[in-house]
């Protein structure tokens, strides 16, 4: 209607526009059909959708024909000779967008989600002005003879867009308006183009004396054709795709949140270093400088787990019932908005506010597992990057990222109770060894610190720490396969009984793969005894081809069997011994970058390899 006055001055144009006005039954029809899906989402309304559709194609073709505008007298004042399609089209749209309304109004008192309601309240009050104005102005008055109001019509859309704007900008903030913004620009310039293409067709249909219904047909037909291949055929390089990928920047940003987080809870075991890199990454990627996490614990209160920007507090446990309460029930998140729409008791309210304040939180999200279970609650303060607030894609990239959460706590529950399983075997093997072989009693213990302070110092994963742990344990497994007096015997042993010694690594490799949970230990027990430079055992691998757990592992046995008695070596060696050992035999027996890093570790803690030293920090800690 606005070109249509913008080209008034021009009879051919002007009246090509007025017939094409009739476009807007495709309007009618997608809003038809957005009602229906949100309202039934089946069968019944896809065929409805079609059929709306198929009925706006009709009358669009038929506004080129007498039954639709017979003549158009008049571009402003407005003045046509309308056929009797005409009386039909409008009668069409007023039922269309009534029923519209109507399924709309339906499916919002159905609603149980609470921010979803909130949302399509002030959504149904924007597009209800906007029926108002198509209603009244398309519908009924042109049926009374009153056409020349249709004007005004650009105005309804106007308010719509402002009912829009307030709503998600000033109101309640949790509209979508990104994706809004991004179809308005992508189709509105999309309906732009094709006007004008339908312009420059019809001039060039003309130019060739055919006649203006079959130039404007011509031009209707080549314009959707472009509309088809551009919009549905072409998946990728699309132009809207482009206007998205600015204006939905935030998307993307949010799928990378999600995607990274997924990523740290398959590759961070420790529950805590999790909950840590969450919040940080919350931190970073919402621009948020207040967040928390609280676990439940065995009383079934919640306590804070982690949090970031939180300081001075009063407590660390989220009290207030009223608010778990409704996590539990409306298994949803609970945003300070909803206070003032749910309850009408200000002192209420005021409770709630306060107890949220402690932890500088304006939204709540619930960590529940299979939707049931609250295993913990985010709490977040308003965004601060740039000023603004949560919306609704906000709070969705939340609870999707507390779903995830909630599946890494439960199976973290699990693998925690499995993993204590695991090491109680563990010890129970190591344990049996030991009585077998009075000589290896505590060596165990100490092999498992050497490895895992080496481990740490080269920057190991925990779960790389917890094999080498458990390896530590039982790298000496296989000797329960060994004679006893070969074990015991005093002096040099013979070739033979060298020969069954050097077994026991694959013999304990071999008991350890009968274990599912400890098949990567039988690796690392394998190949303990391999010597960097491939005059090792069992297999002689060399270098990098030892598996670098091994390696550590190699490393930690030696330093431990030089500072200890043997049957067959009459004095054990000195701290400073070891440590010319361990040059001398840097790139030989060892890895020379292991060597490096624990003579390292030797100067940063001197007493490391005193007799006591390690069982002493132990006790320290446990009474800590």
């Amino acid at each position: 209607m606005t070109l249509l006055l913008f080209f008034a001055n021009n009879s051919l144009i002007a009246e090509f526009l007025c017939r094409l006005n009739w476009i807007g039954g495709f309007i009618v029809a997608s809003y038809t059909f957005s009602s229906l899906v949100t309202s039934f989402n089946d069968e019944i309304a896809d065929i409805i959708s079609i059929i709306q559709f198929i009925i706006a194609g009709i009358f669009l073709f038929l506004a080129f024909t007498k039954l639709g505008i017979k003549e158009v007298i008049s571009v402003f004042p407005l003045k046509r000779i309308s056929g009797s399609a005409a009386t039909l089209f409008r009668i069409w749209i007023v039922i269309s967008v009534l029923y519209s309304l109507y399924l709309s109004l339906k499916n919002y008192f159905n609603m149980e989600n609470s921010i979803e309601k909130i949302r399509h309240k002030y959504y149904i009050f924007s597009l209800f002005v906007y029926s108002i104005f198509g209603v009244t102005l398309v519908g009924i008055l042109p049926l009374l003879g009153y056409e020349n109001y249709i004007y005004l019509t650009p105005i309804g859309s106007v308010f719509w867009v402002i009912g829009l704007f307030y709503s998600a900008q000033q109101q309640y903030k949790v509209v979508d308006i990104d994706v809004f913004l991004s179809e308005l620009v992508g189709y509105s310039f999309f309906i732009l183009f094709g006007v004008f293409i339908n312009i420059f067709l019809i001039k060039l249909f003309l130019s060739f004396n055919l006649t203006f219904l079959a130039s404007s047909i011509l031009s209707v037909v080549l314009t959707l054709t472009f509309y088809y291949l551009t919009l549905v055929k072409t998946k990728e390089g699309r132009f809207d795709n482009v206007i998205k990928s600015v204006i939905l920047h935030k998307r993307v940003s949010s799928r990378k949140l999600i995607e990274d987080i997924a990523r740290a809870i398959v590759e961070i075991l420790d529950l805590e270093n999790l909950l840590r890199y969450v919040v940080h990454q919350l931190h970073i990627s919402l621009g948020v400088s207040k967040v928390a996490i609280f676990l439940r614990e065995e009383d079934d209160t919640y306590r804070l787990a982690v949090g970031y920007g939180l300081k001075d507090l009063k407590t660390v446990y989220l009290k207030n019932q009223r608010i778990i309460n409704w996590l539990k029930r409306y298994r949803e998140p609970f945003l300070i908005d909803l206070l003032y729409s749910k309850l009408d008791n200000k002192e209420e309210i005021k409770q709630l506010v306060d107890d949220l304040q402690i932890f500088g939180a304006v939204v709540v999200v619930p960590i529940l597992y299979k939707k049931e279970e609250l295993l913990g609650i985010i709490t977040l303060d308003q965004k601060k990057a740039d000023g603004s607030v949560f919306d609704q894609e906000s709070i969705e990239v939340l609870q999707i990222l507390a779903d995830q959460l909630a599946i890494a706590i439960k199976n973290s529950m699990v693998y925690n109770e499995l993993n204590e399983a695991y090491m109680q075997i563990t010890r129970a093997l190591s344990l049996a060894l030991e009585s077998k072989d009075v000589y290896l009693v505590g060596h165990t213990d100490k092999v498992t610190k050497y490895a895992v302070l080496l481990a740490k110092k080269i920057g190991l994963s925990e779960k790389e720490i917890y094999i080498l742990t458990q390896a530590a344990m039982l790298h000496d497994l296989g000797k329960v396969g060994v004679h006893d007096y070969i074990l015991n015997k005093p002096g040099k042993l013979s070739s033979t009984e060298w020969e069954e010694i050097k077994q026991h690594p694959i013999k304990g490799a071999k008991i350890l793969k009968t274990l599912p949970f400890l098949d990567k230990v039988a690796e690392v027990v394998l190949y303990h005894h391999e010597h960097y430079d491939g005059r090792g055992y069992p297999v002689g691998l060399k270098g990098e081809e030892i598996p670098h757990l091994a390696r550590i592992l190699t490393l930690a046995d030696a330093v431990d069997a030089m500072l200890s008695e043997r049957p067959y070596r009459e004095n054990k060696m000195s701290v400073k011994e070891v440590i010319e050992e361990l040059k001398t035999q840097r790139g030989k027996h060892f890895d020379p970058y292991l060597v490096d890093k624990f003579i390292e570790i030797i100067q940063t803690y001197p007493n490391l390899l005193e007799v006591g030293y390690i069982e002493k920090n132990e006790k320290d800690r446990s009474s800590d």
